[in-house]
C-alpha cells in the first residue's frame, strides 16, 4: 500500500447510511458538518444530494448564482436543468478552496490545460471568464490552484453534457480511387482525432465543411484544402492538427464578438 495510490470513494447513499447507523434524521447538524467536510476533501460524488452547514450553504448559493447565468447563455446549449446541475456541482467543488487546509488539494505543478484551450476553447474560456466573479469579493481559488480548478470544472461539464458537437469541425473527404478509399481514410481519422469533436463527410463535395481533405486540389472548394497524395506522414498529421486548432480558435473568436 505504501507504493500505490490510495482512493476513497463515497457514493450517493452515504447520508442515508450515516443516519441509519447513528439513528439521526437527515437534517441533523452533525450530518451536515460531516458531509460538508467530506466535500471539502473531495470525497463525494459530484451528484450527491448534500445538505451543507450554515457556513457553507451561502457560499454554494452565491457561487451557483454567479455560474448559472453564464452557462445558460453560453455556446454549450445547456438546458435550464443541466445549467442548474452544473453550476451547483461547480459551486460545491469551489467550496473546498474555502478551507485553510490547501495541502489536501491537488497542486497545479503537473497540470496543463493546453489541450482544452486548443480542442474545446468554448468550454475553457467560459470557465476562465467566470473565475474572477467566483473570487469576488475575496479570493476563493488561489492563483496556485487555478489550473487545477479549471481542469476539474471542465470535468464537471463533461460529466453532465454531451460535448461531441462543442467546437465541432467537419472534414469533407474526397479521395480518388474508390469509395473504399474514403472509408479507409475516415476510419483512420476517427481513430486519431474523433475525440476532438471532428466529424466527417464522405463521397459528397460539401463546401459547407470546414476542411477539404483529398489527394487532388479542387477549384470549386473555398475552404482550406489539405492534400495527401501519399499515406500521411507525421508532419502531415501535425499540419492537419494545427489547422483544426486554428479553425476552432477562429470560430470561437468570431462567436465571442
Amino acid at each position: 500500500m505504501q507504493h500505490e495510490d490510495k482512493h476513497i470513494h463515497v457514493d450517493d447513499g452515504l447520508p442515508d447510511d450515516i443516519c441509519q447507523r447513528l439513528g439521526i434524521p437527515l437534517n441533523n447538524m452533525v450530518l451536515s458538518h460531516l458531509i460538508s467536510a467530506l466535500n471539502i476533501f473531495d470525497l463525494l460524488e459530484i451528484s450527491a444530494p448534500i445538505s451543507f452547514t450554515d457556513y457553507a450553504q451561502p457560499i454554494v448559493d452565491r457561487l451557483a448564482a454567479v455560474i448559472m447565468p453564464r452557462l445558460s447563455h453560453s455556446k454549450l446549449n445547456c438546458t435550464p436543468e443541466d445549467a442548474e446541475k452544473i453550476s451547483h456541482a461547480m459551486a460545491c467543488y469551489c467550496l473546498k478552496f474555502t478551507t485553510t487546509n490547501h495541502w489536501a488539494l491537488l497542486s497545479q505543478d503537473n497540470i496543463s490545460t493546453n489541450y482544452f484551450q486548443d480542442i474545446y476553447p468554448s468550454i475553457y474560456y467560459l470557465i476562465e471568464s467566470f473565475l474572477p466573479s467566483i473570487n469576488y469579493p475575496k479570493e476563493i481559488v488561489p492563483p496556485t490552484y487555478l489550473n487545477a480548478a479549471i481542469l476539474n470544472m471542465i470535468s464537471i461539464i463533461f460529466y453532465y453534457l454531451d460535448i461531441t458537437n462543442v467546437d465541432a469541425i467537419t472534414i469533407s473527404l474526397n479521395f480518388s480511387g474508390s469509395p473504399f478509399t474514403n472509408n479507409m481514410i475516415e476510419a483512420i481519422l476517427k481513430d486519431h482525432i474523433s475525440h476532438a469533436s471532428v466529424h466527417f463527410v464522405t463521397e459528397v463535395l460539401d463546401d459547407s465543411a470546414d476542411i477539404y481533405l483529398s489527394d487532388t486540389l479542387c477549384d470549386d472548394v473555398s475552404k482550406p484544402q489539405v492534400i495527401w497524395k501519399n499515406p500521411p506522414t507525421v508532419s502531415d498529421w501535425q499540419s492537419l492538427a494545427e489547422l483544426i486548432i486554428r479553425l476552432k480558435k477562429n470560430k470561437n473568436d468570431q462567436q465571442s464578438k
